[in-house]
């Protein structure tokens, strides 16, 4: 807490995540792995302060090995509880987590700011109001928190006894993700400014081809491991595995990524959500028997979060 109010005092404003996993109550940890016996369940505490200046709302999307599942908010199940935060305040999250199957499994909480606004990127929009401001552009900044769990019977001594799986590369063959980004279309070659993806119209059971944009900076020098999750309405659809050349990384170049779009939707507005999850299950680089923090230093990106409406054959 003193870390956080001499950022704050430097002028730096965030919403700050801390939390607290572990198998019970009398085992928890501020790191970001947990070793489990087989049946045991984990237990977690989540703390969310809000030194921004202006008041927000926070969709909490909870994923389980990259895929959503329900929380317990407010004493009631959710699959996206909202989070309301004023300036200056903070709450607090309880996390209990039946007993997983014996493997690697991987937790991610991201937070996305205000869920329910869609913002208009016309080439001459209104004036935006100063929270507004604040709010566009902490969109696509990413509130989040991870956590690598080993659910196993062995007794593992050090970080060597962990799978290698879990074990991160070294951080001069990781690249730092700046910024993960869906556009509408591919600019033309010299063509100035962004396309950004703020609305569309779909055919349902069409699959759409949108552009992802990755951006590195020039000092990248390896590819990023990448998983994608798709949601329409809050309900996952569709995931994806990609490798980033770090070439395209670096010059902010476009990857044709196609988004199915369910048959299943009924015809009207929609909403989709598209998530980034650089170096999966990596959460974390050891050395010599200490943590050291990886240089992607990203466990999640939201990429889209738009309103789609779609039409029925």
């Amino acid at each position: 807490m003193n870390g956080i109010a001499s950022i704050t005092q430097s002028g730096i404003k965030s919403v700050h995540v801390l939390a607290r996993f572990g198998p019970g109550n009398d085992d928890l940890t501020s790191g970001v792995y947990a070793i489990l016996e087989p049946g045991q369940e984990l237990m977690g505490y989540l703390r969310l302060i809000n030194t921004l200046d202006y008041a927000h709302d926070f969709g909490m999307l909870v994923t389980l090995d990259y895929l959503p599942i329900q929380t317990q908010f407010n004493d009631n199940v959710h699959d996206f509880p909202k989070v309301h935060l004023e300036p200056g305040t903070q709450r607090a999250f309880r996390f209990p987590l039946s007993a997983l199957p014996e493997g690697l499994h991987t937790l991610v909480i991201t937070l996305i700011n205000e869920p329910d606004h869609f913002f208009s990127f016309d080439p001459n929009p209104e004036q935006f109001d100063p929270a507004e401001n604040e709010a566009m552009g902490l969109r696509g900044s990413p509130f989040e928190f991870g956590v690598l769990m080993w659910v196993t019977s062995q007794n593992p001594q050090n970080v060597l006894d962990w799978p290698e799986q879990a074990r991160y590369i070294a951080p001069e063959k990781t690249t730092l993700l700046m910024e993960a980004t869906l556009l509408k279309e591919k600019p033309a070659p010299g063509e100035p400014g962004k396309i950004f993806l703020n609305k569309d119209i779909v055919q349902a059971g069409e699959t759409v081809t949108y552009y992802a944009r990755f951006a590195a900076p020039k000092s990248a020098s390896a590819d990023i491991p990448m998983r994608i999750l798709v949601l329409w309405d809050e309900v996952p659809t569709q995931t994806d595995e990609l490798s980033v050349p770090v070439e395209t990384a670096i010059e902010n170049d476009y990857i044709p990524y196609g988004i199915r779009v369910p048959a299943n939707l009924s015809e009207g507005e929609h909403t989709l959500t598209v998530v980034a999850y650089p170096y999966p299950y990596y959460l974390r680089w050891w050395k010599d028997g200490s943590e050291w923090h990886p240089e992607s230093g990203l466990f999640s990106i939201p990429m889209a979060r738009l309103p789609v409406t779609v039409k029925t054959p």
